[in-house]
Order: structure tokens, then C-alpha cells, then sequence
């Protein structure tokens, strides 16, 4: 309804796809000859687009005390913690997938393996190394905690964990609509080295194969810990940026790029 009323009342529009993949009101928009905004180098369904990145609300890195105190849970100086994020949803599928992969890293090099998720407890309980915290806003604790992300793959964690620099393993969520999800991951693994693994529908398979790709990916996270925390602020500021200069230039034709 945004869209309709700039355009009946002749107010100048742009309009921001987060998605790989456009939604359908983007669809709409592009064929309105709406100047079209994409977070990544790749709007699906569109011809025409400016990628400017997705902004995020601005991070700040606390000590893992301090970190830990905010999300109520105890973990000790040595522990090595998987962050995962289901999404808007809160996934329990996700949950659920950790939960069978979890016994298999459960320590490395004298290292115990945590897993905080960002969900409520399920029933039945799971075992004691997976804390759930419930669904957050203020998300500076729960990545300042983390030395690694299993996420689900929507735009804006996607692009928070870039921004945080946190080895990351994507796990698409496969009902999304027309594959958006799919799509970021790609984008995002291209952009950032980071994992992607899908998921085939085979409960047994899924359990096994994931297992081998979530110990090697904790394994490579392991290696990389210590160089993760640099904030990346300047990504933060160049996509709100190239947002808003995107759209004061009030372009009234769609861009072939």
C-alpha cells in the first residue's frame, strides 16, 4: 500500500530488496519502474537494480564476562561457543539439527563446545551444553559471546555476522519462498568464504552428513579463533550510506547494472 500511495500522490520511491532473491511487492515495484535498491550483487527477478548492502543496526563488542552475564548463563573461559540463530521464526528445525550434531564436537584440544541458542527450551530438554535464551533484540551480547554462527539464511543475520566477522555455517532454510534463502547463501558465501550446507529432506542422511560438515566447519572456526571481534564498521556505514545516497538521487528511470 506504501508503494501505491507514492505513486497516486506522486512521491518519489525507491524500494530496498534485502533478498537475493525479489519478493513479489519488489516485482511489482520494478515493473512500476521503480528505481530498485538490492542487498546483494544479485536481485533474482528484477532487471535492473543498484546493490548497496544490507544495513544493520550497529554492533558493539562487549567482554565475553559481560557477554555471558547479559544472556544469564554460565560459560567458562575455555569454552568454545556455536551461537545459532533460527531466524524471525525461531526455527526449532534448527535447534533440532544442532542437537544431533552436538555430541560429535564435543571438545577439541582440551576445548569444551557450547552451543547458545536463540530460541526457548523445546521439550523434551536438551542436554546441559546447549543454553537457550530465548528470542533477542539487543543481539551485541549473543555475537560478542560466539566464536562461531549456525544460522539460517535470511538477509540481515547474514549480513550481521559478515559485519561481526564470525566464521559462520549457512544452513538455507529450504521452504523459503522461491529459494531466497538459497540465493543469500550463495551470495554470501561468495562474498565472505563462509559454509553453506543445505538440507536434503532425508532426517538420517541429514544427521550424518551434517555432522561431518559441522565438525569441519567447528574445526576451521577452532584455528580461526582469535581474529574474529574486529567489528566491521565501515560495512555498516557504506551500505546505510549507499542507501540514502541511492535514494536522494530520486532516479526516475530503472539502472541497468
Amino acid at each position: 500500500m506504501p508503494l501505491l500511495w507514492c505513486r497516486l500522490l506522486g512521491i518519489r520511491v525507491i524500494a530496498h530488496e534485502q533478498n537475493a532473491c525479489a519478493g513479489k511487492v519488489t516485482r511489482l515495484a520494478a515493473r512500476l519502474r521503480v528505481p530498485i535498491a538490492s542487498g546483494w550483487n544479485e536481485c533474482r527477478g528484477v532487471d535492473g537494480f543498484a546493490p548497496v548492502g544490507v544495513p544493520v543496526r550497529p554492533l558493539r563488542k562487549i567482554s565475553r564476562k559481560e557477554a555471558a552475564s547479559a544472556l544469564e548463563i554460565d560459560v567458562k573461559d575455555g569454552d568454545f561457543v556455536v551461537g545459532v540463530v533460527g531466524g524471525s521464526l525461531s526455527s526449532a528445525a534448527l535447534s533440532t539439527l544442532v542437537e544431533k550434531v552436538s555430541e560429535s564436537v564435543a571438545g577439541g584440544d582440551g576445548e569444551s563446545c557450547v552451543f547458545v541458542v536463540l530460541n526457548d527450551i523445546p521439550a523434551p530438554a536438551f542436554e546441559k551444553r546447549i543454553h537457550f535464551v530465548g528470542r533477542r533484540w539487543n543481539m551485541n551480547p549473543f555475537y560478542s559471546l560466539c566464536d562461531a554462527v549456525v544460522c539460517r539464511a535470511g538477509a540481515s543475520t547474514l549480513a550481521e555476522v559478515a559485519s561481526y566477522g564470525i566464521p559462520t555455517l549457512a544452513i538455507p532454510w529450504k521452504s523459503a519462498a522461491d529459494g531466497h534463502q538459497e540465493a543469500n547463501a550463495e551470495c554470501f558465501s561468495a562474498l565472505t568464504g563462509n559454509s553453506i550446507w543445505k538440507e536434503d529432506g532425508n532426517e538420517n542422511a541429514e544427521g550424518d552428513a551434517l555432522r561431518e560438515v559441522f565438525s569441519k566447519f567447528v574445526t576451521r572456526a577452532r584455528e580461526a579463533r582469535g581474529e574474529k571481534g574486529r567489528e566491521n564498521e565501515s560495512a555498516i556505514d557504506a551500505a546505510s550510506s549507499a542507501l540514502w545516497r541511492f535514494g536522494r538521487e530520486g532516479r526516475e528511470r530503472r539502472l541497468d547494472i
